[in-house]
């Protein structure tokens, strides 16, 4: 079963990182902060779709390494580097 479909109900927020590790490390440090559970996913597992996704995930923060794999996941046609 991919990690997207084990995300607990409550999170509204997952990060995604390339590398299991990386992932998990931020998702922790973010989770730690802002007191939730914010689940990890691989860039690979979500692959810029949607439904790959729980629908209660609202947020997905990830480096600015990632932002154009992820794009496909906004209604924003260019996000120009504003996170550069």
């Amino acid at each position: 079963m991919p990690a997207c479909a084990q995300a607990p109900a409550e999170s509204e927020c997952a990060f995604v990182e390339r590398t299991a590790i990386q992932a998990e490390g931020d998702a922790r440090e973010i989770s730690e902060r802002l007191s939730m559970p914010v689940p990890a996913f691989k860039t690979v597992e979500i692959s810029g779709k949607h439904l790959r996704i729980p629908t209660h995930v609202k947020t997905v923060p990830t480096s600015h390494f990632h932002i154009e794999e992820l794009k496909p996941l906004t209604n924003l046609p260019d996000l120009g580097g504003a996170f550069r």
